[in-house]
């Protein structure tokens, strides 16, 4: 019940009110009816259970849930940033989540700021009224690290430099954990871009930690004058692109944090009403095994894999603001959409949903196109006979999802199918026209 597989429950239903035998006709379990129960009784009993396993609770339990509610909502809408800056602490080992509470700041008009060598705390943390990214969600960053360089900052003042930093940190650091935070932007804020610090950061380390044996074995600087700790960076090394920023720091945090590849297309996938691939995925989610759906998102990842009949498959995940879902694709829908299903890729996809118990929520794909955020539209002008006919017309639109909203007029006005987007290619142009004539349709730009 609590799986809210639709299709277990209907075995599940039959079975409790009428039994169930095996198949040498013996008697599995009797049922109710058998039972002598009334079939009536029997089906009410069935829907209570139903009932309270979508989301019910014994009464002291809902009594003491509701006193917390009542706490958590005073602090939700007093204090918004502070408590969204916890709940995300709370939550930074799921990245799903993570990117569900962010987007969910950002709706909301809260501003997400980047990791800060200068400004970041171990966990998510506000800053005037804002939330600034902490530096434990950063790859190979541990938290006892983190906390030895806030407090090493608040004794001796922000860091100046990437040099000044490794020689203040030196014999806590390590190279791995520099370029994680490097390549997640945790040290725009000082001198040089982020292709310069990886590009040297390693022969600093490694000078920084000469300079210090040579210290220890009392070879310092002429008259004590102080080292010069200001980065020089070689000539010519020409920043990563806005995408290799973001891939960087996909890489190091599970999340992008200056930033979404989608945010070019947030206000028209916000019109689109495509639901959230992380919502879809979460394991509050109250789609069901089998659910047709289409979403929109980067594809991050892509992994092919060799089926036993020697053909290709593959291993996507795809995500947009809401989080990500791994996405199968069996070798027949491949070899058709091979060149669409690419890595930084942004797409739609349609398909139906799988969920297992302890796989989670993943998507058999059935269609895929490039996303451009345009907003054409098919206009469809139909009589009320043939209104009859809109079943159909959603089978076949399901069969050709895309980009394009549809449009249907009639004697009653009209109407805008929200829920379906079509590609408007010939072949769909050609059922739609064998399905109610030649004349019913015309594109609307």
């Amino acid at each position: 019940m609590s799986k809210k597989k639709a299709k277990e429950m209907q075995r599940a239903r039959q079975s409790f009110i009428y039994g169930e035998d095996n198949e040498d006709g013996s008697i599995r379990f009797k049922g109710c009816v058998r039972n002598g129960i009334d079939e009536k009784i029997a089906e009410k009993i069935f829907d209570d259970m139903d009932a309270f396993a979508q989301y019910a609770f014994n009464k002291s339990h809902a009594a003491a849930y509701s006193f917390v509610t009542y706490q958590t909502a005073y602090l939700k809408c007093l204090y918004p940033a502070q408590f969204m800056a916890a709940l995300i602490s709370s939550v930074m080992d799921n990245s799903n989540k993570v990117a569900a509470y962010i987007n969910n700041c950002v709706q909301k008009g809260i501003k997400i700021l980047p990791p800060d060598i200068n400004k970041s705390m171990a966990d998510f943390s506000v800053e005037d009224n804002n939330i600034r990214f902490g530096l434990t969600t950063i790859k190979n960053v541990g938290d006892s690290f983190v906390r030895k360089c806030v407090a090493e900052r608040k004794e001796n003042g922000e860091f100046k430099s990437l040099r000044d930093f490794a020689s203040r940190m030196m014999g806590e650091l390590n190279k791995r954990s520099v370029e994680c935070l490097i390549k997640s932007g945790a040290f725009d804020s000082l001198q040089g871009s982020r292709a310069q610090k990886l590009a040297v950061f390693e022969e600093i380390i490694d000078s920084e930690v000469k300079a210090g044996k040579n210290n220890i074995a009392g070879q310092f600087s002429f008259f004590g004058a102080e080292e010069n700790k200001e980065d020089v960076f070689p000539e010519k090394i020409y920043e990563y692109s806005k995408r290799e920023l973001l891939n960087m720091e996909k890489e190091v945090a599970g999340i992008y944090l200056s930033g979404h590849p989608l945010d070019e297309h947030r206000e028209e996938l916000a019109k689109m009403n495509y639901p959230g691939i992380g919502d879809v995925a979460s394991e509050e989610s109250d789609y069901q095994d089998g659910s047709e759906i289409s979403v929109v998102g980067i594809i991050s990842n892509r992994r092919d894999k060799l089926t036993r009949s020697n053909t290709n498959m593959s291993f996507i995940t795809i995500e947009d603001f809401t989080g990500g879902m791994e996405v199968i694709v069996f070798p027949k829908i491949l070899s058709k959409l091979d060149a669409v299903l690419t890595e930084n890729s942004i797409v739609m996809m349609h398909g139906r949903l799988d969920i297992k118990e302890d796989e989670g929520v993943k998507l058999i794909l059935d269609s895929a196109t490039p996303f451009t955020g345009r907003k054409d539209s098919i206009l469809l002008k139909l009589n009320e006979s043939q209104l009859m006919l809109l079943d159909k017309l959603r089978y076949i639109s399901l069969q050709h999802t895309g980009m394009r909203n549809l449009i249907i007029s009639s004697s009653y006005g009209e109407i805008t199918v929200n829920n379906i987007l079509v590609d408007g290619s010939n072949e769909y142009i050609e059922k739609v026209r064998k399905l109610f004539g030649e004349n019913v349709i015309s594109n609307n730009t």
